[in-house]
């Protein structure tokens, strides 16, 4: 009767510790769903920066690319680059993750 007491009492604790693993794994998870709000609004703010530098970027290089007086290989990198307003987020979205 006292090892069927003592085999009870050892399953308990041994539950008590899995329950205290899970703990640390639900203060994770409730961490994470509390700053989904922040990252969504810090990927809106990077994402509106990347398209007015974008913007910015092609506008200032498409006179560049137009003038004839300067030279066709370099006028065809800038044009890869920044030539439209994809290519121009391209090229922001890459510098900004350092590729």
């Amino acid at each position: 009767l006292r090892l069927a007491r003592l085999a009870r009492l050892l399953r308990l604790m041994v539950l008590v510790r899995t329950i205290q693993l899970f703990d640390a794994l639900y203060l994770m998870t409730t961490a994470i769903k509390a700053s989904l709000l922040a990252l969504m609004w810090s990927i809106m703010l990077l994402v509106l920066f990347l398209v007015m530098m974008g913007l910015l970027l092609q506008k200032l290089a498409e006179p560049y690319v137009l003038d004839d007086g300067n030279p066709l290989d370099g006028r065809s990198e800038v044009f890869m680059y920044y030539g439209t307003f994809a290519r121009s987020i391209l090229t922001m979205f890459e510098i900004t993750l350092g590729n």
